[in-house]
């Protein structure tokens, strides 16, 4: 279905007769579909099912988050969440760059989180009946088709309540119109 799919899609927008790069692109992508569809099946086999795909809907409210008592909304779109029926899930967000990496070098630097993304889709997924046991990860597509597959966070819940603590804090700083450090302004009269 997926290489069909990835047919159909490359005629419509490339037409029959394309450029040798760009089928060469096609064939790419294929092959990133094929050893999907491979993870795929063995997750299916595990008793892991999709629940949610590209939820919340674009013209969905967005979630509350409490901040010092005063709500702020997140929206979001999350790629993809599973379930396997006994209380657990899993947040997926897919990732087709070349290389993988895990979450949580994408999220954190030094100890410090950079990226909020998937703590912050845990809170729009509560929104959603998403609540427990509840994983977070990539779905990762990337050149080399050997290292397809899912890469799941190892954060604990306190890594995760650290991690909304600095969102909080982020929109305390937003709210105060501190939008980034001051940085010294340059005198031009004396170039």
């Amino acid at each position: 279905f997926l290489e069909a799919r990835a047919d159909q899609l490359a005629l419509r927008d490339y037409g029959a007769r394309r450029l040798a790069p760009v089928n060469v692109q096609i064939h790419q992508i294929k092959a990133r579909l094929a050893a999907f569809a491979q993870w795929q099946a063995e997750w299916a086999r595990q008793g892991w099912r999709i629940e949610h795909s590209e939820v919340p809907s674009r013209d969905a409210p967005g979630v509350s988050f409490d901040v010092d008592g005063e709500p702020m909304i997140l929206r979001g779109r999350i790629d993809r969440i599973d379930t396997n029926g006994a209380g657990q899930w899993m947040i997926f967000d897919y990732k087709s760059s070349n290389t993988a990496q895990e979450p949580e070098k994408v999220h954190q630097h030094g100890g410090e989180w950079v990226d909020l993304q998937l703590p912050l889709y845990r809170h729009i997924a509560a929104g959603l009946g998403v609540t427990g046991d509840v994983r977070l990860g990539y779905i990762a597509l990337p050149k080399d088709t050997a290292k397809v597959g899912s890469l799941v966070a190892e954060w604990t819940d306190s890594d995760l309540e650290e991690a909304e603590e600095v969102a909080r804090d982020v929109v305390r700083r937003i709210r105060r119109e501190e939008f980034w450090p001051p940085a010294a302004t340059p005198d031009f009269a004396e170039s």
